[in-house]
């Protein structure tokens, strides 16, 4: 994890505007934010398969609410819309002349999805405890 968002950070931190045709035209994403869009889509479509294994195998959602989180299409849908509002907001951010800072929010929203994703296809198929959990709260597991 540490690498992933160092390599992220670097990535950052050169990235360069591209020249413009049009003198004042507002400057458009680059070929490294859109890669960035993609990972971010990417990582959003594998927490929703993730998440869709952890519950069938007796997990329960932490994050989100049932009604999304157990529903398929309403959990890629939801991932659908934040990746979405990331493009907005990149493009907004670019438009006023934060490049550097709209890289550097695609790659914290990445850095933070992916540990989540990652933990929940790495986890396998322990023995879920459901009921047993302090507060009935986030996923227990048997020793």
């Amino acid at each position: 994890m540490k690498h992933t968002l160092l390599a992220l950070l670097i990535l950052a931190s050169f990235t360069r505007t591209g020249a413009q045709t049009i003198p004042n035209a507002p400057p458009t994403l680059n070929r490294a934010q859109w890669a960035l869009l993609t990972a971010d889509a990417a990582t959003r479509a594998f927490d929703v398969y993730s998440t869709q294994w952890m519950l069938a195998h007796g997990y329960r959602e932490r994050v989100l609410p049932v009604a999304v989180a157990s529903n398929t299409s309403a959990l890629a849908a939801f991932s659908g819309a934040t990746v979405a509002l990331d493009w907005y907001i990149e493009r907004e951010l670019t438009r006023h002349h934060h490049r550097k800072l709209a890289v550097l929010y695609t790659a914290i929203d990445i850095g933070i999805d992916l540990p989540k994703t990652q933990g929940n296809s790495l986890t396998g198929v322990p023995r879920p405890i459901p009921h047993s959990c302090p507060g009935n709260t986030g996923i227990c597991l048997a020793p």
